[in-house]
């Protein structure tokens, strides 16, 4: 049988599907870790963020300085989206689930981009490094996009599997593009 058929004991599930549950996946196996690993994940990521940006800055032929210097900006997106996880694996639950208020999304994304504040602040005394406004910009859009998607998923119903697989699949591509474009802002503005 191809993929394409589907069978009474086996339904057809599209991508958007599969995508759906393997992030419900990682989320959920992220809530079954024990609490105190959990509060310690932010700490440990900030710490490697930290190191990271320790590093002195490279200095590559100019043919090649765009497109590096875009793909280490758009970067920060994928980083500070993941601190972002990090912190909402430290809330309470709700049904298995992160219970995830606006209140509570303000105070996680301040957290965050406070620490990017630090950060940036920081790797502007690291020789070859500057710090810069849109990499805040790159960070605060990996965070929301983040935070967007793992909302989304804490509403999901069985009823509305496909729906709600096709609308998080829109999430992913509208913070994957806004994460390409902050990036190449702060690549193409910041010198």
């Amino acid at each position: 049988m191809s993929p394409q058929e589907s069978s009474p004991h086996q339904p057809h599930r599209s991508g958007a599907v599969l995508s759906s549950e393997m992030l419900s996946g990682i989320g959920t196996g992220l809530m079954a870790l024990p609490g105190f690993l959990r509060l310690m994940l932010p700490p440990l990521w900030g710490a490697g963020l930290w190191w990271l940006s320790s590093q002195p800055g490279s200095r590559v032929r100019e043919s090649e300085a765009f497109f590096e210097s875009w793909t280490y900006n758009t970067g920060h997106a994928f980083l500070y989206g993941i601190l972002a996880l990090l912190c909402v694996a430290c809330l309470p639950r709700r049904e298995g689930w992160p219970a995830l208020s606006r209140g509570r999304v303000f105070w996680i994304l301040s957290l965050v981009m406070a620490y990017g504040f630090l950060d940036e602040l920081h790797q502007s005394w690291v020789p070859d490094r500057s710090a810069s406004g849109l990499d805040l910009l790159t960070d605060l859009v990996g965070a929301s996009a983040t935070l967007a998607v793992i909302f989304h998923l804490g509403k999901q119903s069985a009823e509305d599997t496909v729906a709600h697989a096709i609308h998080l699949r829109r999430l992913l591509w509208i913070g994957l593009i806004l994460s390409w474009a902050a990036g190449l802002a702060a690549t193409v503005l910041d010198t």
